[in-house]
């Protein structure tokens, strides 16, 4: 590089570099009087690149995708979710009652539950009972 240059090129690399930070001030300025968002450009962004490289049969494909994906999950919650709620009230009762107080919890509740149970057996028996005895 000869010397008699290199005053130009600083001179018009300074000069570029000034003209890029007065466009990015340009867009700054621009953004915030749109009132949108960094996220809701970015957003905005994604969404038109994915419509240019992405037709509607393909984004067809992948709302479907991604609704298989959220229905399998939620599949697999419901199969999980009763034994995630005993995990998580023994985990509350024992942290809170200790562990003599949940089995307390739990003798009351399956004694009430024994409870309920004879009754409902009892009536059915006693049903049964009657409609024999009116056929004897």
């Amino acid at each position: 590089m000869s010397t008699d240059t290199y005053p130009t090129n600083v001179a018009t690399t300074a000069s570029t570099i000034a003209s890029a930070q007065a466009i990015q001030e340009q867009l700054n300025s621009a953004l915030k009087d749109s009132g949108l968002s960094p996220t809701a450009i970015n957003n905005l962004m994604t969404t038109v690149t994915n419509s240019i490289t992405c037709d509607d049969e393909c984004q067809r494909r992948k709302n479907a995708d991604a609704l298989k994906l959220k229905y399998e999950a939620a599949k697999a919650n419901v199969k999980e979710a009763p034994f995630e709620l005993t995990n998580a009230e023994k985990n509350y009762y024992e942290y809170v009652e200790g562990e003599e107080g949940y089995n307390k919890m739990m003798l009351e509740r399956y004694t009430k539950t024994a409870k309920e149970l004879k009754k409902k057996i009892f009536k059915k028996t006693s049903r049964d009972n009657e409609r024999h005895s009116y056929f004897r």
